[in-house]
């Protein structure tokens, strides 16, 4: 199902610190904002707006990756880890990860609910979507793939890609690598790219094998993932997927199911799909399946238009209303993104489900250090 999030406007006070040490993001530019043009000086040095290069610092496709996989990996590497020399003076450096991750106190500080309303003080409609559709999409869209080995990526098909195109990869990869810990992404087996434009599709996920929830595939749409702001906020809503749908959470195959059965399977009993249908969806699940038989894409989503309405207070954005899996993803993308909520709504108690596990509120910590790590390094 075509996802239509709501956009996190994050807008982080690291910003005034200056410009990153280590910037590794050169895409996110409208077509408006960018120019291929290049112009040359008679010193034969290049200028693009206010930065200068030599002419050593342009090299062609060739000369870039030149079928060099080390080459690959060490220029996929930069923008995987930082050194020392990258931290700003309110981080310290992981060495294990070896990032640049906000110090305690400043977490503290950043996790302040003053500053989180400023930063999700903008809401947005025309932006991409996102998705767990692995009924809708196919091998055939993909475009691009690549076999993942913890944080690194192996070319399985580089036909006529250029060196430009495939260290854009590299960035997006890096990008969610460095959001998500590594211990919690074990899932994930291979990325991908697809593109159908855009404003269409920004990303969805899906298991490789429907037989094998121990092993998933992350699909980006690079002409969707210019802005850090809303990719942050479509891949924590993906990983809320992988979290809730992988082999330690569904038995594939079962015989009989007395507990929440999405299409991938049968959830454990203790499984965090599983609890929160139990909590919040016995009474609409009947009403959502009768629409979702609805074959007719205008009357259906008329129909689920309607179904929002009716329970408005229930969610937390018109698409979590899509279906329970979407619902539990953007109420996990908000619980990670938000400052603990204290009204009474069903929504926010969806939000507040997730603190009763305290492994996901410790990678609630790590993903907002790692987030704010990342755009502080990407945003323009």
């Amino acid at each position: 199902m075509k996802r239509l999030i709501l956009f996190l406007a994050i807008l982080l006070l690291t910003l005034s610190a200056g410009c990153a040490n280590n910037e590794y993001w050169n895409n996110n530019y409208s077509d408006d904002e960018y120019s291929d043009e290049v112009y040359a000086d008679e010193d034969e040095s290049y200028d693009y707006e206010n930065d200068e290069y030599s002419e050593e610092d342009y090299y062609s496709d060739e000369e870039y990756y030149a079928d060099d996989e080390t080459l690959f990996d060490s220029v996929l590497n930069s923008w995987l880890y930082d050194s020392p020399e990258d931290c700003y003076e309110d981080e310290y450096f992981d060495e294990e990860e070896q990032l640049c991750l906000l110090l305690d106190e400043n977490y503290d500080e950043y996790n302040e609910p003053s500053i989180l309303e400023d930063l999700l003080t903008d809401v947005f409609s025309n932006i991409p979507q996102g998705g767990f559709e692995p009924g809708e999409n196919s091998a055939e869209e993909i475009e691009t793939s690549y076999a993942v080995d913890g944080d690194q990526l192996i070319i399985e098909n580089n036909a006529e890609i250029s060196a430009e195109t495939l260290a854009q990869h590299q960035q997006l990869w890096s990008y969610f690598a460095r959001l998500i810990p590594a211990k919690d992404r074990t899932m994930v087996s291979m990325f991908a790219i697809s593109s159908d434009g855009p404003d269409e599709t920004m990303a969805w996920v899906e298991p490789i094998n429907e037989n094998d929830l121990s092993s998933w595939m992350l699909v980006l749409d690079p002409a969707d993932a210019a802005k850090p702001e809303e990719l942050t906020f479509t891949l924590i809503h993906e990983y809320g997927h992988l979290l809730t749908l992988n082999q330690n959470q569904i038995i594939v195959g079962a015989a009989s199911c007395s507990t929440y059965e999405p299409q991938e399977g049968c959830s454990y009993e203790n499984a965090y799909v599983n609890a929160y249908y139990e909590r919040f969806w016995t009474e609409l699940l009947p009403e959502i399946l009768d629409i979702e038989t609805e074959e007719d894409d205008d009357r259906y989503y008329d129909a689920l238009d309607a179904f929002y309405q009716k329970y408005e207070d229930q969610f937390v954005s018109d698409y979590a209303a899509t279906n329970l899996e979407e619902d539990m993803a953007e109420s996990w993308a908000y619980f990670v993104l938000n400052q603990r909520p204290e009204g009474d709504s069903i929504a926010e108690q969806k939000i507040l489900f997730f603190y009763d596990y305290p492994e996901l509120v410790d990678l609630r910590g790590e993903i907002i250090k790692r987030t704010n790590s990342n755009l502080r390094r990407n945003s323009p």
